[in-house]
């Protein structure tokens, strides 16, 4: 079998470890001669010298690291297959970076991520925050959330510093258009019953501090009771009313609205995870950014609650019902999820 040639990039990749090679043998040699040259007297001098030539050598040592460091990721990014254009720019607004433009970008994009409260996004906030430091972060999670002009001004007196961008902060919000920088948009969505679930118990847990959670307790209500209520206050299809282009705070969720978060997710969120597979989350984040992975701690998570295979179907069919959107959004996120070759996945 005849043998593939080499890319250009392969070629440089062994260029590289052949020139490092070159240079630890002339450490090591250097080391010899520091040895025997310390058998004479004048031993200050040589030393100096040779500590000297280390110096130089070190640094050439960091240089052909770093060019070493830039073709593996250029051999990566190659090897990307082009039936994934999605992890380039987005064809409709380029200034929406996808995640191969955005580890190619050298104007330094601005991560903003979309947290879909009872996602596990606030785990994710804590491993943000270790490695970027909360004096570098913008976190959007008070309510209520600053007005338009608020948020310009903010962003204009420190999008220079920020490093991300983190919040309950739907996408109708906005905050991407008053980013100078170019963006790349994360989120995580989580399978819709379990979500619920979760967040049924969490606001009872919450009921100091959380006006539903209260009512829940003191109406005695149960899943499906809460689930109905949330319909009525048109507090369902949670995941669809934060990823929607439009502003349907206090409106009923629509099949439009379905429609325009399936087109944010495919065309303008550049990362996109889902909760059942926050392990593909933290990977990417260490892969792309070079992140550490925070402890292995789970935030606000709910472990003593009733889960989704314990639910009697008829309880189940109800809850998926009021939450149809959210259901097949979460199965359109699972397919664009499964589409997407993530760097981290690329075999080297």
């Amino acid at each position: 079998m005849n043998e593939q040639p080499k890319s250009g990039s392969d070629t440089l990749s062994n260029t590289s470890s052949i020139a490092l090679k070159n240079v630890y043998s002339k450490v090591r040699n250097t080391t010899r001669l520091l040895i025997e040259q310390s058998l004479f007297p004048d031993l200050n001098r040589q030393l100096k010298e040779t500590l000297d030539a280390n110096e130089s050598l070190k640094e050439e040592v960091s240089t052909l690291k770093r060019q070493h460091e830039k073709w593996r990721m250029e051999l990566a990014l190659n090897r990307l297959t082009t039936k994934n254009e999605h992890l380039q720019y987005s064809k409709e607004e380029p200034r929406f970076l996808f995640l191969k433009s955005f580890l190619a970008e050298a104007d330094a994009p601005l991560p903003i991520f979309l947290h879909i409260p009872k996602t596990a996004g606030t785990s994710f906030g804590q491993m943000v925050a270790a490695n970027v430091g909360r004096e570098n972060l913008l976190e959007l999670y008070d309510k209520p959330r600053p007005s338009q002009d608020e948020l310009k001004r903010i962003l204009q007196e420190r999008e220079r510093d920020l490093s991300m961008i983190i919040g309950h902060i739907p996408f109708s919000y906005g905050v991407h258009r008053h980013v100078k920088r170019p963006v790349l948009l994360i989120t995580l969505l989580r399978e819709p019953l379990d979500r619920l679930l979760s967040l049924y118990f969490y606001l009872q847990r919450q009921a100091h501090a959380q006006e539903m959670g209260r009512e829940i307790i003191e109406r005695r209500l149960d899943i499906v009771e809460f689930i109905k209520l949330t319909k009525e206050r048109h507090l369902d299809n949670g995941h669809v009313r934060f990823l929607c282009s439009t502003d349907i705070r206090g409106l009923p969720c629509s099949a439009e609205s379905l429609e325009e978060a399936k087109d944010n997710l495919a065309n303008r969120i550049g990362l996109v995870a889902l909760t059942e597979n926050y392990e593909m989350l933290v990977k990417t984040m260490e892969y792309a950014f070079g992140w550490k992975r925070a402890a292995e701690e789970r935030y606000n998570a709910s472990t003593d609650r009733m889960k989704v295979q314990e639910m009697d179907s008829a309880t189940a069919s109800i809850l998926r019902e009021v939450n149809q959107y959210d259901c097949e959004l979460f199965e359109f996120a699972k397919n664009l999820v499964a589409s997407r070759i993530l760097p981290h996945q690329v075999q080297h």
